[in-house]
């Protein structure tokens, strides 16, 4: 559980450096040209669409129009995705995994998930643990007009957090954008629509 712990807090790192602009740039050449790696460009540059780094959930569906809670037993996509989102976030299940079917390896997975953001672990995948999972990872500010994996991983999120269809396109536009301010209304933030620090911690931790 240490090693999870440590991965865990090394995301929430990154996602810190990231959103300051923290390049890293190649300290030798090489023969071949190596052009310097920014983290805002590689990976969050959302204007841009550039992805995020690759997912172990790459070949898993994670887009769904609701969230379904899921307790022990459950099987079918629903328990697919919950068990490659918590493997992203360092909590993986175990080997052969994912297997569709929620077993006590998943539940034991689940409440270490729960209790690392906050939440009161119950075994069960409600809308807060939904929410916390599909917005783990960097936190680059998302606004209208930006666009990418990272508005994605926002859409999914608060679809699960609001239990309405957000649509899961990649673009922040105008339903996104309302979607975010109802979200930051309810949760008692400031509803400006824009994706910064405040909203992304609030959706990390399934508020």
């Amino acid at each position: 559980m240490g090693l999870r712990i440590l991965r865990f807090r090394r995301m929430l790192l990154s996602a810190a450096l990231a959103c300051v602009g923290v390049g890293v740039v190649p300290a030798t050449a090489s023969a071949d040209p190596i052009r310097p790696l920014n983290i805002d460009r590689d990976y969050l540059d959302v204007a841009a669409g550039t992805p995020e780094p690759p997912s172990g959930c790459a070949p898993v569906n994670l887009d769904f129009p609701a969230y379904p809670e899921l307790t022990g037993g459950a099987t079918g996509d629903a328990v697919r995705a919950v068990q490659c989102l918590l493997d992203n976030a360092g909590f993986s299940p175990g080997e052969g995994y994912p297997t569709g079917t929620y077993d006590e390896s998943t539940s034991a997975a689940v409440r270490a998930f729960q209790q690392i953001v906050g939440l009161g672990p119950s075994s069960d995948v409600d809308s807060h643990t939904w929410t916390a999972l599909l917005a783990f990872g960097d936190t680059p500010t998302l606004r209208n007009g930006s666009a990418g994996a990272a508005v994605r991983r926002l859409q999914r999120a608060l679809t699960a957090a609001l239990s309405r269809t957000v649509g899961i396109d990649g673009q922040f536009g105008a339903i996104t954008e309302q979607a975010v301010r109802d979200y930051q209304t309810t949760r008692g933030l400031g509803a400006d629509g824009v994706v910064g620090p405040q909203t992304w911690a609030a959706l990390q931790t399934g508020r």
